[in-house]
């Protein structure tokens, strides 16, 4: 059974039966105001009532009071901000794909898979110029080991577009950054549908290295 204070409207949670067949003087916990509180009516009687015990509930006997349902109005306006929070990450991530891999050269694998099961394909050449047939081989210079790789740049618009300096990234099984060199390709500019071979290498690559990641360096 629910009782509300007729003064300042706190509701308390109560067992019938507490109440007695006649009601009882009760007082609210929060703002002390007293009052007679019937029994409900559908409340099953004896058949020789026992004189109505007037005696007011003390003070450290109140009932404890009904916690309403806090509105889900908040609950909603934090789902929104969720998924609006999500979706500027998603599509930042997506349109911001040159300078993530800029800085962190294993994100490119990541793009990689999912435009293989997405379909959405990368955006991480500038202006549609695309890495293609990228090779490593090892051969010696000097004495030392070096790593060399090699690749294709092409040309996929309707325009002559230049060709940037390009970032050469050696990672090992993990995926972590071993060793990184940055060099400029030999042809600065491409004519539209034209390709270039590009040419690099690094110095003692380290053994662990396992994969290799060739990007431009986006301005």
């Amino acid at each position: 059974m629910l009782l509300t204070c007729p003064s300042c409207g706190t509701r308390y949670l109560v067992d019938p039966a507490s109440l007695g067949p006649a009601g009882r003087t009760v007082r609210c916990g929060r703002c002390a105001h007293t009052w007679q509180q019937s029994p409900p009516a559908d409340m099953p009687r004896r058949v020789v009532d026992s004189p109505p015990d007037q005696e007011i509930i003390p003070p450290a006997r109140n009932l404890p009071a009904v916690r309403q349902p806090a509105s889900n109005a908040g609950a909603v306006f934090m789902w929104l901000l969720f998924f609006a929070l999500l979706a500027v990450v998603v599509v930042g991530g997506y349109f911001g794909q040159n300078r993530v891999v800029a800085h962190w050269p294993p994100a490119s694998h990541i793009y990689e898979k999912i435009a293989e099961v997405t379909g959405i394909p990368m955006m991480s050449q500038p202006d549609r110029l695309v890495i293609r047939d990228v090779t490593t081989a090892r051969a010696e210079r000097s004495g030392e080991p070096v790593l060399v790789i090699e690749g294709v740049i092409l040309n996929e618009t309707d325009s002559a577009l230049d060709t940037p300096s390009m970032r050469v990234v050696l990672l090992d099984a993990a995926g972590k950054e071993l060793v990184d060199s940055t060099f400029t390709p030999p042809q600065r500019r491409l004519l539209p549908g034209e390709s270039a071979p590009f040419r690099t290498h690094i110095v003692a690559p380290p053994a662990s290295a396992a994969d290799v990641s060739v990007r431009f360096v986006v301005p």
